[in-house]
């Protein structure tokens, strides 16, 4: 009003943005982990100062012409996430400061949750010794290490040793509690522990050199490389570490409680983790990833123990994982394919009387990935997500007597709808293996939000189940065959409150609480038995 030159304004909106979520790699960076389907939008201005500013940008921004649009074009921007991000609003969820993670480059994810994290991290001995995570109150098994949305848990005792993570190799570290199996597959009563690395598009290049040196001959180094074009990423992390752990304790299991030197503790572990992603033509993008790791550790001998340690244990993986998406204006594609390769030798190297080493276990494993998954957005509020899992497993350990292969199938399905401060998640899961009868596990739950998002409330039930790890299986003498899969279900109720927030609206107190129940049948336990223990329901 009273402005010829602007007597209205138009803006069309070719997307719009549900849910930010995600790592943050740079100060103007997010990742966007969900959209709504693509759709214009219009609205009329109505503040006269207003219409001064825009007018003032406008002519700053724009060379001055006979004739000035009074509509701007925003070009369009699809974005889409994995299916565990897409369908997790209905249950708690927690995000690792990704500084902490620079500030501690040396220690392992371990470590890094037992500082952040109301869970249970079992450590069995030095750093570097086996470390274990417990949600909830459940087992080790029974909960799943996602790598790129690639389960990485060990197929022989079903467990993550995250002494073997280095979190700084990521930037992203999402632990969801309660997570439902139809989304996550097994062993999700817990929840599930996601790890990612982002890509920094648009981000300056940058080289990171991390040292580190401390008591007991602790000496600790990493390279942290981001680089990339507009249309191409590449980031390189490095890490090595040699510690001796040489401490002194006083060993209260020997007669005069005497002054003890540890010896035989040293960690060596190397390694690193790459990543590639491409923007390509036509809404196509293409991923790579490859994560190589060696880490030695000596064992001690154990407190009251007159004899020297010789045990030492090595472990060594290799990861690759090729992904391949493509966006269209309602619906998107995508393609993972993985090979996981983990090696491990406990090593006794005292010698019994026939002069050979006492223990030498060697245990080694593959597993072969591959995902497919198609969402359609069908309408504005309304998403369908539909894919088929394929894992092909095998182990080669000498406790098995012969070497064993798995091939087990899942169909996943889910549906979304969200409109203003409701969403609704609904997921179900079809899991097939030569060795069960197919399992079906649906999934439900919301979400809903006050306040312009600063309070809401949730509420999630599942059902979840757990395969037999191989050592369960196969493990001679012990090993039962017969055992079935772990099976129950979970519920999540919860709400929480953004009591203070920045001026760009990112919390910095929020108060959340959540009451949950979990339900386990068929539980798998090992009991003692003829002389030698044994699984069973």
């Amino acid at each position: 009003p009273g402005s010829t030159l602007f007597p209205y304004t138009t803006l069309f909106r070719s997307f719009s943005i549900q849910e930010w979520e995600g790592g943050q790699t740079g100060e103007s960076q997010k990742t966007c982990h969900s959209i709504e389907y693509v759709r214009a939008k219009q609205f009329i201005l109505k503040n006269n100062l207003f219409y001064i500013l825009f007018g003032f940008v406008i002519f700053s921004t724009v060379p001055l012409q006979a004739h000035v649009n009074d509509t701007l074009l925003i070009p369009e921007i699809k974005l889409v996430a994995s299916r565990t991000g897409y369908f997790r609003e209905d249950i708690q969820q927690l995000h690792i400061d990704t500084s902490l993670l620079s500030r501690r480059f040396s220690q392992n994810l371990g470590e890094i949750l037992l500082l952040v994290a109301p869970i249970g991290v079992n450590a069995y001995g030095a750093t570097g010794a086996l470390t274990t995570l417990s949600v909830r109150g459940t087992s080790s098994s029974q909960t799943s290490v996602l790598w790129n949305g690639v389960p990485i848990n060990s197929l022989t005792s079903g467990i993550a040793d995250l002494s073997l993570v280095p979190a700084s190799s990521f930037n992203s570290i999402t632990l969801s509690y309660g997570t439902s199996g139809a989304l996550a597959g097994s062993g999700t009563f817990g929840g599930t522990l996601e790890l990612n690395r982002y890509p920094a598009w648009g981000a300056a290049s940058t080289v990171k050199i991390l040292t580190e040196a401390g008591s007991f001959k602790h000496f600790a180094g990493g390279v942290d490389l981001e680089t990339g074009t507009a249309g191409f990423r590449y980031n390189l992390n490095a890490f090595c570490q040699n510690s001796k752990n040489n401490f002194s304790f006083i060993d209260k299991q020997k007669i005069g409680f005497p002054l003890e030197n540890q010896d035989h503790n040293r960690l060596i572990n190397n390694g690193f983790l790459q990543n590639l992603s491409w923007k390509l033509r036509k809404g196509n993008t293409l991923e790579a990833g490859a994560w190589y790791q060696v880490k030695n550790k000596e064992v001690p001998a154990l407190m009251g123990d007159y004899g020297q340690s010789l045990r030492e244990q090595t472990d060594s993986t290799l990861k690759i994982y090729l992904k391949w998406k493509k966006t269209g204006h309602s619906w998107s594609i995508s393609a993972t394919s993985a090979y996981l390769y983990d090696y491990l030798r406990f090593l006794d190297a005292s010698l019994d009387s026939d002069g050979h080493y006492t223990l030498d276990s060697r245990i080694s494993t593959r597993q072969g990935y591959f995902d497919l998954s198609g969402r359609s957005y069908l309408t504005r509020y309304l998403t369908f997500d539909l894919g088929l899992n394929l894992a092909l497993l095998s182990a080669d350990v000498r406790s098995y007597n012969d070497p064993v292969n798995e091939f087990r199938t899942n169909l996943i399905g889910g549906l979304k709808y969200a409109k203003g401060p409701f969403i609704m998640n609904a997921s179900f899961r079809l899991h097939h293996n030569p060795f069960q009868k197919m399992v079906p596990l649906p999934s439900w739950g919301v979400k809903y939000s006050f306040s312009k998002n600063r309070s809401w409330i949730r509420a999630n039930i599942s059902a979840k189940y757990r395969l037999p790890g191989f050592n369960d299986k196969y493990w001679q003498p012990g090993g039962n065959p017969n055992l079935r899969p772990e099976q129950g279900w979970g519920m999540n109720l919860g709400g929480g409150w953004n009591i203070f927030s920045d001026p760009a609206g990112k919390p910095i107190l929020t108060l959340e609480n959540s009451l949950y129940s979990i339900h386990v049948n068929q539980w798998i336990q090992w009991i003692p038995g003829d002389g030698f223990w044994s699984p069973v329901n």
